[in-house]
């Protein structure tokens, strides 16, 4: 870790386990204003307001009899991408063990008058940003200070001016032991507090933040959920999914599924959000205890696996899927999910509200394992586009398959046909393929058969029908001046008279 001397500013490099106490700062950033680290090691940048900061930090570590601070524009080497993936996982921890933090608001001028409505303090950006959200939580104190570095008050303080700002409850902004507690007891009950909130409300805090760049708004809560992940800048929004996969990892708290939709979002939704602004309304949802131990939920490659009571057909508000949470307020109901049955126990999140539920229904829906897609991305046109495995039974011991149309219905080299479905036009999904039948004796000729699928969305109406096709074929025009198949033989059709409409299906991958 490097700190700043606080008498020569100059940056000093330490072992883990022998850094000494120090102060830190937080701010918020200035472009074209901020000193590197390899600036100062150069000495350059002193005419900047970035320095000024750098200095007056220094100057208020003296002042607490302590000779380290630390500030983030100049004690990262921003140049190399693994100290920044390790400095961002270690944030909230250097946070945590600073002996004051500085929180320095460039916008609030002294003499202002803090509690009104409209005041700089209540509208300054640094509580508006997203890195800042673990630099409020954190330390075991912070202090506040004007534009000219005056102070402006101790955070528990003003913890009823913070909480109106953030909506983050008292609870996690202040201790009893502030008046005469040590910096390390009032850490522990804070961090303490931290770990009891549940995951929805810990999103919530974020849901209105911004950050420059869109990976930077999972990479600012790593702190906040006690998770260490790579980074890896240029993946955008997928950052936020690795961010809620790691938490599931780590915790079995299902209101990190409890987010409500956009509306820009559409129809179809993964069952991750893709942002923290989904959980803005979400503060008071915590997990409940069912009376049972439940089965883990994981990410596979078939998407969130997870054990949960589904609606039957006959629920007024439609198909939802309960979550083994409920609201603080009320300990009575559970929170249910709106999902929509695609095929196979493969789920989908649709566009619609959340919903309450009485906790009985946990024990008289009963328990279904489900797959819940994870994102819209997560497997691209499963919905829209379900597949049939057809098998061709009892077919004659001399016959094989030996091609299909569309192309894209592959043959096996077993009796097995996966068809792709589209939708037709009763709101079935319907699939049409072509079957090429050829015989290992060479007298006789091969045979087309049409297959035909039909599905209701529900999967509650299943239809198949197999015809002989003996004047169209698209495999071998060159066969005949027509460019069809000529048409079997007698003796073929009595070989095979047993054949047509024989036919199974399973309908799935």
């Amino acid at each position: 870790m490097r700190l700043l001397d606080a008498k020569t500013l100059e940056v000093v490099e330490f072992m883990d386990h022998k850094v000494p106490e120090y102060v830190i700062l937080s701010h918020t950033w200035i472009t074209g204003q901020e000193v590197t680290l390899q600036e100062m090691n150069r000495k350059e940048g002193t005419e900047r307001s970035g320095y000024d900061k750098i200095r007056k930090t220094c100057e208020l570590a003296l002042q607490n009899n302590l000779g380290y601070a630390w500030v983030d524009t100049c004690c990262i080497d921003k140049t190399s991408s693994a100290e920044l993936s390790e400095t961002i996982n270690s944030m909230m921890s250097w946070y945590q063990r600073s002996k004051v933090c500085y929180t320095y608001l460039s916008d609030v001028p002294p003499g202002t008058d803090i509690h009104q409505p409209e005041s700089s303090f209540m509208k300054s950006r640094w509580f508006k940003r997203g890195w800042t959200l673990q630099e409020l939580l954190a330390p075991s104190r912070l202090i506040f200070l004007y534009d000219d570095w005056t102070f402006l008050s101790e955070r528990h303080e003003v913890v009823d001016l913070i909480t109106q700002i953030t909506g983050i409850d008292q609870t996690f902004l202040s201790t009893p032991e502030n008046a005469n507690g040590s910096n390390k007891s009032r850490g522990s009950v804070l961090q303490s507090r931290l770990h009891s909130a549940s995951i929805a409300e810990k999103m919530s805090w974020a849901s209105k933040r911004e950050t420059t760049r869109i990976e930077d708004t999972a990479y600012s809560l790593l702190g906040i959920f006690g998770i260490n992940m790579p980074l890896r800048y240029g993946e955008g929004k997928n950052a936020f999914l690795r961010l809620q996969e790691e938490i599931m990892k780590r915790s079995d708290d299902q209101t990190l599924l409890a987010w409500s939709h956009q509306e820009d979002d559409p129809e179809d939704l993964g069952v991750l959000a893709t942002s923290p602004a989904a959980f803005s309304e979400c503060k008071e949802f915590v997990p409940c205890d069912v009376g049972t131990l439940t089965p883990p939920f994981q990410i596979t490659n078939k998407g969130l696996v997870i054990e949960m009571p589904i609606s039957s057909d006959g629920f007024e508000h439609g198909k939802y899927g309960v979550l083994q949470c409920g609201i603080r307020q009320n300990p009575t109901t559970m929170i249910a999910i709106p999902l929509d049955n695609r095929r196979n126990g493969l789920y989908v999140r649709r566009k619609r509200p959340l919903c309450t539920v009485n906790y009985r229904v946990w024990s008289e829906w009963g328990l279904t394992s489900v797959n819940l897609l994870p994102s819209r991305s997560f497997t691209s046109g499963i919905a829209e586009s379900p597949s049939y495995t057809v098998f061709m039974k009892d077919l004659p011991e001399t016959f094989y398959v030996a091609n299909v149309f569309p192309p894209n219905s592959r043959p096996r080299p077993d009796p097995r046909i996966v068809m792709a479905g589209t939708p037709n036009s009763k709101d079935q999904f319907e699939a049409i393929t072509m079957v090429l039948l050829k015989s290992s004796v060479n007298e006789v000729e091969p045979l087309v058969v049409r297959i035909i699928v039909e599905l209701a969305p529900d999967e509650s109406d299943f239809k198949a029908s197999c015809t002989f096709v003996p004047d169209w074929s698209p495999f071998e025009p060159a066969r005949t001046s027509g460019g069809y198949i000529q048409e079997p033989r007698a003796k073929t059709y009595q070989s095979l008279d047993r054949y047509e409409g024989n036919l199974g299906s399973d309908n799935g991958n």
